[in-house]
């Protein structure tokens, strides 16, 4: 089997991910995460070579806990704009007892803050965008590009 660049760009991009991880550690984790049902559905569909099996089930596990962790991170729209009026009101309160160099730092957070807050858009009755969804069909492209049949 010849490499090729993207092939290449894989495994390393697997040995800079690997390198943080110990051997054991991180072979614990595949085999935990082989026996769920997510997993068993992602295998099915995938069916890569068996030059391939083992590459492939790390990246498997490793795009099911990045899915999960995107499942746990996501908060309601409603909910980070109010943290973010909350922060811009907290750091208001702040401008009158810093020195003038941190009063313009100060500002600028603010104003960071008032844009990131108006870009936030909070629908009623309407599903909201789901980001591990967004990376669940973006990891599973990928997966069968590189290890299993044209997608």
């Amino acid at each position: 089997m010849v490499d090729t660049k993207d092939d290449a760009d894989r495994k390393a991009a697997r040995a800079k991910y690997v390198a943080r991880a110990d051997p054991a550690i991180e072979a614990a984790i595949v085999a935990k995460y082989r026996a769920t049902p997510q997993f068993r559905r992602a295998w099915k569909i995938i069916n890569p070579s068996r030059e391939q099996r083992s590459e492939c089930e790390w990246w498997v596990v490793h795009a099911i806990l990045r899915v999960l962790n995107f499942k746990e991170q996501s908060a309601p729209p409603a909910e980070e704009k109010k943290e973010l009026e909350k922060a811009i009101k907290k750091l208001r309160a702040a401008i009158p007892f810093v020195g003038p160099r941190l009063r313009e730092i100060l500002k600028v957070h603010i104003r960071t803050n008032e844009i990131l807050a108006d870009t936030i858009i909070v629908e009623k009755g309407k599903p909201r965008w789901s980001l591990a969804k967004t990376f669940a069909v973006f990891f599973a492209y990928e997966l069968l590009v590189n290890f299993g049949s044209t997608p």
